[in-house]
């Protein structure tokens, strides 16, 4: 009897702790109370920055006339002593034309000229030393001729009288002239010069102006002097004749 007292109480005392327990135990939950909680991955923005570079040239430095080389270096319309940068108004003579002929026929023109430079003021120009230049141009138009004889190429014949012959046309620069000739009187300047076939042809019905030039090479622009006649009109076909 004592035995199954002792088991009894024994059971109950376990059952009481069992009972104990699960009143302790969080209450079991349901799959459906289940609340799942997704933190979206951070998103990724990119940013494209357009970068623009701007590049600044220097200016263009404008070309300065170069005196003796039978070019429009500046691009103004005029070439080596027709440009007062060669040529200054102080440094410019009338030029009178005793007789001008230009006659075309193909590539090339007779030419002839006989004039005076200049009564005064010229005087001490002097071939030996100076390049000499012989230019003509047309009005409203380009350069027609423009021939170089080297100071180089001159023969002092007698005192004041200079003379330049290339009749087998050796000095490229003469652009084809046959003899030149300058003679320093008392006065004035007196200047001739002949080609057969000199190596232009002559504008039709166009005013054409030409122009006599001295330059030294060792010296400064400043010192170079010119002579000019404008105004020289030319015929349907070309030709010139002075008077």
């Amino acid at each position: 009897m004592r035995i199954l007292l002792a088991l009894a109480i024994g059971v109950t005392g376990v059952l009481a702790t069992l009972l104990a327990l699960a009143q302790q135990a969080p209450p079991s939950r349901n799959v459906d109370d289940v609340t799942t909680t997704t933190i979206p991955k951070p998103s990724t923005t990119t940013t494209t920055i357009r970068v623009t570079t701007t590049t600044t040239l220097p200016k263009a430095t404008a070309t300065a006339e170069i005196c003796g080389n039978c070019v429009d270096d500046d691009g103004d319309g005029l070439t080596d002593f027709e440009d007062p940068a060669c040529c200054a108004d102080r440094q410019i003579f009338p030029m009178a034309i005793d007789t001008g002929r230009i006659r075309p026929h193909r590539r090339t023109s007779l030419l002839g000229l006989k004039s005076l430079l200049a009564a005064q003021g010229l005087s001490d120009v002097n071939p030996l030393r100076e390049d000499v230049f012989l230019q003509i141009r047309a009005a409203r138009g380009d350069e027609v001729f423009c021939a170089k004889v080297p100071a180089s190429r001159f023969v002092a014949k007698r005192p004041g009288v200079f003379r330049f012959r290339d009749r087998k046309h050796l000095v490229g620069t003469a652009r084809g002239i046959d003899r030149l000739a300058v003679g320093i009187a008392r006065n004035g300047v007196r200047f001739r010069a002949f080609a057969r076939h000199a190596e232009f042809t002559s504008p039709r019905d166009r005013p054409l102006t030409v122009t006599v030039s001295f330059r030294n090479p060792l010296a400064a622009e400043g010192g170079n002097r010119c002579s000019t006649a404008q105004d020289l009109q030319t015929n349907r076909r070309g030709a010139l004749r002075v008077p």
